[in-house]
């Protein structure tokens, strides 16, 4: 039996605008009782859309803090990034897989400072071979996550090129990513094993890439 008192009180904090989870745990009066009491009340109704547009609006502004947090982090870890990459580059400018490695990626890799990837492709499978022995050097990425995919036309024997690609690369089946086949512009003229292109997903190490890029164009300009 609930107490005139408890039933009493229940009213008043719904008439306060609370819902029917506080007032139960205020109360102990269980939720479903509560809704029999006043869910058909009109006053009651009005309540429950108020505290319905209370909550969208507050899950709203939750959400936009969350976003804004997720940028202001984001924005911080690139930072430290762009720091590290700086102090690095003190460290590895005299040595020519360095350096010779960032001249590669500055004219045939993905400079967009948008992208999460580090994306670069070439015919000649050394210039991939180059950066990823770069990659594996001066940065923490792994092998596995080194992606190559592979660019092809129609009369191409797909197969064999991705075996001889990956043979040059020193990469297995593991780091395949499909191939695309496109249709060639001249109907004679074909690359013998399509165009190697290599991605690595990591926007962190994009951007200590591009850092050093800078770097790098800087001292060479001045030299």
């Amino acid at each position: 039996m609930i107490s005139q008192e408890l039933k009493d009180k229940a009213l008043q904090l719904r008439k306060n605008g609370k819902s029917y989870g506080f007032i139960s745990a205020e109360t102990g009066i269980s939720s479903g009782m509560l809704s029999y009491w006043f869910s058909k009340k009109e006053w009651s109704k009005k309540i429950a859309i108020e505290n319905n547009d209370k909550n969208i609006k507050n899950s709203t502004k939750r959400i936009i803090a969350m976003d804004r947090q997720r940028l202001f982090n984001l924005s911080e870890k690139y930072r430290l990034a762009r720091e590290e990459a700086t102090e690095q580059f003190q460290n590895w400018k005299y040595e020519p897989l360095f350096v010779g490695s960032l001249m590669l990626y500055q004219g045939e890799g993905d400079k967009s400072a948008t992208g999460g990837s580090i994306r670069i492709g070439n015919i000649d499978y050394s210039v991939l071979k180059i950066f990823i022995r770069f990659i594996l050097k001066y940065s923490d990425i792994s092998p596995n996550n080194i992606h190559f995919w592979l660019l092809a036309y129609p009369d191409l024997d797909v197969k064999n090129c991705e075996k001889w690609w990956l043979e040059k690369l020193e990469l297995s089946m593991n780091n395949l990513y499909r191939t695309q086949i496109i249709q060639g512009r001249h109907k004679t003229k074909r690359l013998r094993f399509g165009v190697g292109n290599i991605i690595i997903p990591n926007k962190r190490l994009k951007v200590k890439i591009l850092k050093w890029i800078e770097l790098a164009s800087e001292e060479l300009m001045r030299a």
